[in-house]
């Protein structure tokens, strides 16, 4: 892509006017989704304890 202004891409800065590398989206590097991901600890209660008589 081209740009009419300076651009940092990848720690490196290029002119305006010069042909900029696209970069890849963080989607298409992951091959899971969020809903694959499955927590291991479980909900802690929150509050106060019931009273024991």
């Amino acid at each position: 892509m081209i740009y009419d202004h300076i651009v940092k891409v990848n720690d490196e800065y290029y002119p305006a006017g010069v042909e900029v590398p696209e970069e890849k989206k963080e989607s298409e590097k992951l091959p899971f989704s969020d809903e694959d991901i499955e927590f291991e600890t479980e909900p802690v209660k929150r509050g106060r304890p019931r009273k024991t008589n």
